[in-house]
């Protein structure tokens, strides 16, 4: 249990510095200026010092390393996005050149950790909300503002309540995972609502709103393992 801990916990660490407390604001600088990325890398950081003390002195050269492979990888990526015309892949290849050294980090200090001060089971659950909210809308605003022409979408990071509602419909999707028959009712009722207000209050298209859908229940489903 504790080997599978200390990865959720790479991976916990890695979704807050990298997602959750990650601005649009933030996002945009740290892709032009060094000045950005540091304050970035900085939270990123600072996370990683904060919940992999829990395993000790592993845990914090775990921290060392991943910080400074993060900092690493998203410096590349700032030198070669002029290369990637979709934004979307070229965030997802950023995504798992990350997840590659968390796994590897995981690989190798797994075995060299201290018992954890505190057990943390619940970080698998914590993780699977996160990326079901946080990296779904993005993942998915990124590929419509990728494959849409300017004047059909906004491509501003979020319009106003967009996300907040997208996380609303999402965790919808998720709760009818859990029980058939109720589940597919609140699966059509969540549909329904979710194709009207995309249609009308954030006027997207029927092809915008089935992709932002799709990308929302591939998500919930695929990464339901961290929670089972």
């Amino acid at each position: 249990m504790q080997n599978t801990d200390f990865l959720m916990t790479l991976i916990f660490t890695h979704l807050l510095g990298d997602f959750v407390f990650q601005t649009s604001k933030l996002a945009e600088s740290k892709a032009k200026s060094i000045k950005g990325l540091l304050i970035h890398v900085l939270i990123v950081f600072t996370v990683n010092i904060v919940f992999l003390f829990n395993y000790g002195l592993i845990g914090e050269i775990a921290a060392l390393i991943t910080t400074a492979t993060h900092f690493i990888i998203d410096y590349a990526k700032m030198k070669t996005k002029i290369f990637y015309k979709i934004t979307s892949i070229h965030s997802v290849i950023d995504q798992i050149i990350h997840f590659v050294v968390i796994i590897s980090c995981d690989y190798f200090f797994r075995n060299m950790t201290n018992q954890p001060i505190m057990k943390l089971g619940f970080i698998g659950i914590l993780n699977y909300f996160i990326i079901i909210t946080y990296v779904a809308t993005v993942i998915a605003k990124m590929v419509l503002c990728d494959i849409c022409e300017c004047k059909q979408v906004s491509c501003d990071f979020f319009k106003k309540y967009e996300r907040l509602f997208d996380c609303t419909i999402i965790l919808a999707i998720v709760f009818s995972f859990i029980n058939t028959i109720l589940g597919i009712i609140v699966l059509v009722i969540a549909t329904v609502v979710f194709y009207f207000v995309e249609n009308n209050y954030f006027k997207y298209s029927k092809q915008q709103t089935i992709l932002k859908a799709t990308i929302y229940l591939i998500f919930a489903w695929a990464f339901r393992f961290l929670v089972i």
